[in-house]
């Protein structure tokens, strides 16, 4: 038990006991295992430079509970030498490294609203008397607070810098004011050099000297993901990164209990059995995806990145290898421990369903397949056939005819209740029930030719890329963004899937998207076009308003 100080620590991160104090950075400052683990984030170093190459003026940064915003401030006090083993304050005035004075507030949302009120009124002329501001707040305070200071213009340039989150210094009501909402920074990419420092050999030397380490489900996951550490974790970074796309983000807070709960189970060195079964209870890929083994762990799914998990169930997906997991019983592509543990498990229950759930979640996380074809089909298998296409695009892969005749594929279904091969599509009047409709409206008909995907840059404030997309009608770029809800719902409805409950951000979407494409059509008052469909497929009747009534041309 001579690791027994890490694990503990471990154990602190997350929700499932009583002791979860160091998941609050305040309060994990000066735990040593912090700062061997502490992660320093591109966007804390574009804070201290602005702040440090700018006049005096207010910054602030925001974000909800949990999303590393205390950690930001941590980062950036700790980078010039400013703490000097002190505990961070709530409110204190600082010199920084270029001599110009700044009031730091670690959490103005901690205070009631007059005292917020107070410390607005104060801090709105700081900048005026040469000195700069940074202030943390949980963006429904800071909104609330700012409207009783800002003019009705102010607050409106407030939410728009929050949504864009440039980070650059404008002025509201002549008062110069930097905004960084962390609540939209991809926090997938906080986790692979996290779990870096997590397993670094420096927090686990003392290991080898324990006498349950040949046992030890805790020291067996490290090792295990260390082996295999890019697959692993290449496996969540995508489910994080599919929840954020589906607007379930979760903060880094909840990433870090999900992953050291995951690490230790939940036991502590005192706990560890030399039981076959007890280390198959608590290996990573079942406590991650929230299971004690065959069976689901109820207390666990207070992590919130466990509820996440069990709410995809990607372990009840079918897989192209199921074959050879199930029928050939061939576990060649796994680890040689887990391979042991898995035939012995399955040994009792080879064609229970709780077993077989265990190897595809072992297989999700661990497998040692090294077919780039077999990963690719693997995420097309456990989230969705464009998700990896997906991928590509949002890192900045420019999109090809694939793209594009999923896209004109779903506009045609949308617009006429069925795909076609023409080179044009009909914008149309069309009831959304998913059926064709034997006689539409066509406003105007649009070349596919003049429909392309665009990428915009996502600000994360890192050497990482990241991009949004949006279609192009005619070069004028729609608002809607092309969301992964979206791609995969255009090629739900491209297969001729009728969905009878549609998410309303997805409906939304959806209804956002064609209302913009009408808009794009030029109105014609005194001509109209009808589609109507017969024995040989889509005719047109053309008709014109002349003298008070329409004729059919």
């Amino acid at each position: 038990m001579h690791n027994q100080a890490f694990i503990q620590y471990l154990n602190t991160l997350h929700n499932v006991s009583a002791d979860n104090r160091n998941a609050f950075t305040e309060e994990n400052q000066k735990n040593p295992f912090f700062q061997k683990t502490r992660i320093d984030r591109e966007v804390g170093q574009y804070i201290a430079s602005l702040l440090l190459s700018s006049q005096p003026f207010i910054f602030i940064l925001t974000g909800h509970a949990g999303d590393g915003k205390t950690g930001l401030l941590l980062q950036v006090l700790e980078q010039w030498h400013l703490l000097n083993d002190k505990k961070m304050a709530s409110i204190d005035e600082i010199t920084m490294p270029n001599n110009k004075p700044c009031t730091y507030i670690k959490d103005f949302s901690d205070d009631n609203a007059s005292a917020r009120d107070r410390l607005m009124a104060t801090y709105k002329g700081y900048p005026a008397d040469g000195k700069s501001v940074f202030l943390v707040a949980n963006t429904g305070p800071l909104l609330s607070t700012f409207s009783n200071h800002f003019s009705k213009t102010a607050q409106i340039q407030l939410v728009t810098a929050i949504d864009e989150n440039q980070g650059s210094i404008q002025l509201y009501d002549d008062i110069p004011i930097a905004v960084i909402n962390v609540a939209t920074i991809d926090n997938a990419s906080f986790i692979r050099p996290f779990m870096e420092r997590v397993l670094d050999e420096s927090c686990w030397e003392k290991c080898a000297f324990c006498e349950k380490a040949s046992y030890c489900p805790i020291a067996i996951n490290r090792s295990l993901i260390k082996e295999n550490f890019d697959r692993t974790i290449s496996f969540i970074e995508k489910h994080y990164i599919w929840e954020q796309e589906h607007d379930r983000k979760l903060t880094i807070r909840q990433i870090v209990a999900h992953l050291s709960y995951s690490l230790t189970g939940g036991i502590s060195c005192h706990e560890i059995k030399d039981s076959s079964h007890f280390l198959f209870q608590h290996l990573f890929f079942n406590v991650f995806f929230g299971y004690a083994g065959s069976v689901q762990n109820l207390n666990s799914a207070h992590i919130e990145g466990i509820s996440s998990v069990l709410r995809a169930r990607y372990d009840e997906k079918r897989l192209h290898a199921n074959e050879q997991l199930f029928i050939n019983r061939d576990f060649s592509i796994f680890p040689q421990r887990i391979k042991s543990i898995l035939e012995t498990e399955g040994s009792r229950s080879a064609f229970d369903k709780k077993w077989q759930s265990a190897v595809r979640r072992a297989y999700i996380m661990q497998n040692i397949d090294t077919n780039p074809q077999s990963q690719i089909s693997l995420e097309e298998d456990i989230f969705s056939p464009w998700y990896p296409r997906f991928l590509k695009l949002r890192s900045g892969e420019k999109s090809v005819g694939r793209d594009n005749s999923l896209i004109h594929d779903a506009l045609f279904m949308i617009f006429m209740g069925s795909t076609s091969k023409d080179k044009s599509i009909p914008i149309t009047m069309k009831r959304d029930s998913g059926i064709e409709q034997s006689v539409q409206i066509v406003y105007e008909t649009i070349n596919k030719n003049k429909i392309k995907i665009e990428h915009q840059e996502i600000n994360d404030f890192s050497t990482t890329k990241r991009y949004r997309l949006y279609l192009t009608v005619s070069g004028d770029r729609l608002t809607t963004p092309i969301s992964l809800p979206l791609i995969n719902y255009f090629n739900d409805t491209r297969n001729g899937a009728i969905a009878t409950n549609i998410d309303p951000l997805l409906s939304h979407g959806i209804d956002s998207l064609k209302a913009q494409m009408i808009a794009k059509c030029a109105p014609h008052d005194d001509e109209l076009e009808l589609l109507y469909m017969n024995t040989s497929g889509w005719s047109s009747i053309a008709a014109s308003f002349e003298n008070g009534c329409w004729n059919i041309n």
